[in-house]
């Protein structure tokens, strides 16, 4: 089953409220309180969304909104050739910057990314 706009749209405004929560409790213990929430999400300035190819088209306009709406910046990480399918969205399309196609990693690559995260 795919997760609703509905579902996207509460798990962002969710995460976007704790992220918050957590950064101005921590500016607080450091003494750089920042006051009252002058917006739930006041912190979180870049969306990442993987296997994006899975949204439906209401879902994508969901995100585009939050990108028109709140200067959130949007990854959308997918399958290749990701921009050809969101070509037929031309809301979402106009605002693409760019894509760009990640070869897979050579093994050395990857134990080097491996190592370097502390996963051996």
């Amino acid at each position: 089953m795919l997760t609703t706009p509905k579902q996207i749209h509460g798990d962002i405004e969710h995460t976007s409220s704790r992220v918050s929560i957590c950064v101005d409790q921590h500016l607080s213990d450091m003494g750089k309180g920042t006051g009252p929430h002058t917006r739930v999400n006041k912190y979180v300035e870049l969306l990442i969304i993987d296997e994006s190819e899975r949204l439906s088209a209401t879902a994508l306009e969901l995100l585009r909104d939050r990108y028109d709406r709140d200067n959130v910046a949007l990854i959308l990480i997918g399958m290749p050739g990701i921009e050809k399918w969101f070509s037929r969205y031309p809301q979402l399309y106009s605002r693409v910057g760019f894509a760009h196609e990640y070869r897979p990693l050579e093994q050395e690559e990857l134990h080097f990314v491996l190592r370097a995260a502390g996963i051996n």
